[in-house]
């Protein structure tokens, strides 16, 4: 069922695409936007696929670089440090 809402949502999309291109009705661009899909769907899908890798390589790309930013705060920060006032430590 879920697999059934997700190709509806994804033909409806790309449906409102076509009717902004080319100013035919729903039902016309909704069949235009079904065989266009069909008959380009390896692209689709390499597209897809290459796409949903972008975006997690970001992803992690910001929570890398996030995490070393606070690291190069907290360790350089007196206040942070060995003896001082909020030292971090894994023990109790």
């Amino acid at each position: 069922l879920k697999c059934a809402e997700r190709l509806v949502k994804f033909v409806s999309r790309n449906s409102y695409i076509m009717t902004a291109m080319y100013g035919a009705g729903f039902c016309t661009a909704s069949k235009m936007a079904f065989f266009a899909i069909l008959h380009n769907l390896r692209t689709v899908a390499a597209v897809t696929f290459l796409g949903d890798i972008i975006f997690r390589f970001g992803q992690l790309l910001v929570m890398s670089v996030s995490a070393l930013l606070c690291w190069a705060y907290l360790s350089n920060e007196a206040e942070f440090g060995f003896g001082g006032e909020n030292e971090l430590t894994s023990f109790g």
